[in-house]
């Protein structure tokens, strides 16, 4: 059992500077967040929120794990979803929302973990025997209060910041499955399978939620054996991702961010290994070795836009690594 109490006071010392702006009313950063969100600004805003969790799991052996967990957990706005404010000259920019409300996940996560009776570990069974590990969890979260960035979508004759970006609370619910398994055979070979998916819609505005991972498989084959000079292993990956049917696409109804234009793909990479007596090692390999041309639909930190554009993930990509432990 867990439990979690936050507080959170902020105290706003610029809200009444003023700057350059067409109307006297939007002039003042108090002024422009009321023509958004239609309350006053006062400078000083508080925030409180408890959080609680409850596990039960069971083990009957070493091997096997079993768990669920009732779980009630908030999360406090970030200052970039509640201050960051500039204003759009034209029907752009972006005004957080300062009023934001913590929002609260009330989720179910389910979870196993079962090994054969020889299973060690990927690649390594007791006595050399085929063996296999299952790990699998389910969350399924009732989102209130989620906060989400969206457009304005004013019907106000006047441009300024008619479709500027806000933040706001909505009501979701959210869903992430995974099941893996792996299997030892042969005592040198290894199967390793994966797959992921994810759900999520956001009930107050009956659309999807933006940024939510398509269905996603792995798969690996491994093979491994030892040497008087330590051990060698090879190794293929392949990554299955597919088209993302469900996302924010359109800017007139919602943010827009996911984009269209990244489509299902597959990828394949090959590697290898050499560790000399557990002291050194060189890894190996080609990722995307037949120079797949894709793009993922997550947005990685060094291309996140609010403006989705198709930005390529790395071709065909040869890589050699050393390393030692002392």
């Amino acid at each position: 059992m867990a439990l979690n109490y936050e507080w959170m006071s902020s105290n706003l010392r610029a809200a009444n500077n003023p700057y350059s702006a067409p109307m006297p009313q939007i002039s003042t950063i108090k002024g422009l967040v009321k023509s958004i969100y239609g309350e006053n600004l006062d400078g000083d805003i508080k925030h409180k929120a408890l959080s609680a969790s409850l596990k039960y799991e069971f083990s009957p052996n070493e091997k096997d794990l079993y768990y669920a967990a009732l779980e009630s957990i908030s999360r406090m706005p970030s200052n970039l979803e509640r201050f960051n404010t500039l204003y759009g000259p034209l029907d752009n920019g972006w005004i957080s929302n300062p009023f934001l409300k913590p929002e609260r996940h009330n989720r179910v996560n389910l979870g196993l973990e079962y090994k054969s009776e020889f299973f060690k570990e990927y690649l390594t069974s007791r006595q050399g025997e085929d063996s296999f590990a299952i790990k699998a969890h389910l969350i399924a979260s009732d989102v209130k209060d989620l906060i989400i960035y969206d457009r304005r979508h004013s019907k106000a004759p006047a441009p300024m910041n008619k479709n500027a970006v806000i933040s706001r609370n909505v009501d979701a619910q959210i869903y992430s499955a995974n099941l893996s398994a792996s299997y030892n055979f042969l005592q040198n070979f290894g199967l390793k399978a994966a797959l992921f998916y994810n759900y999520g819609q956001n009930k107050t505005d009956g659309r999807a939620l933006y940024q939510i991972r398509p269905f996603e498989a792995n798969l690996a084959a491994d093979y491994k054996s030892y040497a008087s000079f330590g051990s060698f292993s090879l190794g293929s990956a392949l990554r299955y991702v597919a088209k993302q049917n469900r996302g924010d696409f359109d800017k007139s109804t919602g943010l827009g961010i996911d984009s269209k234009e990244a489509k299902a793909f597959t990828l394949i990479d090959v590697y290898g290994a050499v560790e000399f007596r557990n002291k050194f090692g060189l890894r190996f390999g080609v990722n995307n070795i037949f120079d797949k041309e894709y793009a993922e639909f997550i947005s990685g930190d060094h291309v996140a836009a609010l403006d989705p554009r198709r930005v390529n993930a790395p071709g065909r990509t040869v890589f050699v690594s050393f390393h030692s432990s002392f």
